[in-house]
């Protein structure tokens, strides 16, 4: 794993042609800042995310840059082209464990409406409505918590997908779309295999169905109109908004995160 996003960083760099510099508001001098302190600064926005309302209405961004997915975006602020990335708080603590970016650190948004619940996505309310039977399923008997303590509490990049069966008579293929490069709940292993904590609830619902799993890798800023046009069953998880479920069906929350900046650690 640690292979394929330096592959993916170094492309950045090249692409971007950026260079470092010191991004460290610290306007106390005292070495402490928090959200507040990134008024007014330039911003790594995720295309197509929630974010980049959020980075209007609270943040007021002298600038924003747009990335096709999170890893770009943190590169961003490691290189000093941005100041700020707006990140879920698992996707930030994932990504900043790895090692990769001893000079960064993330910082609580305590914003009221800013806890969001993720949810699987479709086009089509009956698939949600079996997802949903899946869901209380998984959840009853204890296996939703232990694909959340896996994934999403271990914070680790060597997490084993553990063995799924594939039905052995399937009745067809279900169409996921995903974005592949959003640890810890898609990424893309060293053996080309995708896992994360979607891919295997995906994999999990599949079999409950009796369906293969096609997944089908994107930038985020495609997967909601891919979906709504039909060309995919599902849409891997996703926060659930009023604004969204204006033009979709959404699963039952399987996951509630927090959103954090990922900032240069004050020097």
């Amino acid at each position: 794993m640690k292979r394929i996003l330096t592959v993916i960083l170094a492309a950045v760099l090249m692409l971007c042609g950026c260079s470092a510099q010191n991004a460290n508001p610290d306007s106390n001098g005292d070495g402490v800042i928090t959200y507040e302190d990134y008024s007014g600064k330039r911003f790594s926005i995720l295309v197509g995310s929630i974010f980049d309302g959020v980075a209007d209405e609270h943040f007021n961004p002298s600038r924003k840059l747009y990335f096709n997915n999170v890893v770009e975006e943190i590169e961003a602020v490691n290189l000093g082209k941005t100041d700020a990335a707006l990140v879920d708080g698992a996707a930030a603590v994932q990504s900043l464990g790895s090692g990769m970016y001893p000079d960064l650190t993330t910082i609580d948004v305590p914003i009221e409406g800013l806890d969001l619940p993720y949810g699987v996505f479709s086009a089509d309310d009956e698939i949600i409505s079996r997802y949903n039977e899946f869901l209380a399923e998984i959840e009853a008997d204890g296996t939703l918590k232990e694909m959340q303590d896996r994934w999403l509490n271990s914070y680790s990049l060597e997490t084993v997908m553990p063995e799924i069966a594939a039905p052995e008579n399937p009745s067809g293929t279900l169409k996921v779309a995903i974005m592949a490069t959003y640890p810890p709940f898609t990424l893309l292993a060293d053996g080309g295999e995708y896992k994360g904590f979607d891919i295997e609830q995906l994999r999990r619902f599949g079999l409950y169905i009796n369906m293969d799993v096609e997944f089908i890798e994107m930038d985020f800023g495609a997967m909601l109109p891919f979906v709504k046009s039909g060309k995919a069953d599902l849409g891997g998880s996703v926060y659930i908004t009023p604004e969204r479920e204006e033009a979709f069906f959404f699963s039952e929350p399987d996951f509630s995160s927090k959103t954090v900046l990922v900032v240069k650690k004050p020097q």
